[in-house]
């Protein structure tokens, strides 16, 4: 059966999404909403573009977490 997510059920799909996670929030919104996959995608995309977030964030956020590992990585050496 189908529902609604809560207000906290929706916090942690907008985290989620905000973390650039937008697989884990799909899987968050299809386990809380009992709904398939093509609709919970749909969903995840609408929060996305409400929230803002474009190709460019995402882009950014990888690259700063490739430096992170290679800093690390040469760290260790």
């Amino acid at each position: 059966m189908k529902r609604e997510p809560s207000g906290s059920e929706l916090e942690k799909i907008n985290l989620a999404i905000s973390l650039g996670d937008r697989i884990e929030a799909t899987s968050l919104y299809m386990s809380i909403a009992g709904c398939g996959l093509t609709e919970a995608q749909n969903f995840v995309a609408v929060l996305t573009a409400s929230q803002g977030t474009t190709k460019q964030d995402k882009l950014a956020r990888k690259q700063s977490k490739r430096r992170c590992f290679g800093i690390f990585k040469q760290a260790s050496r």
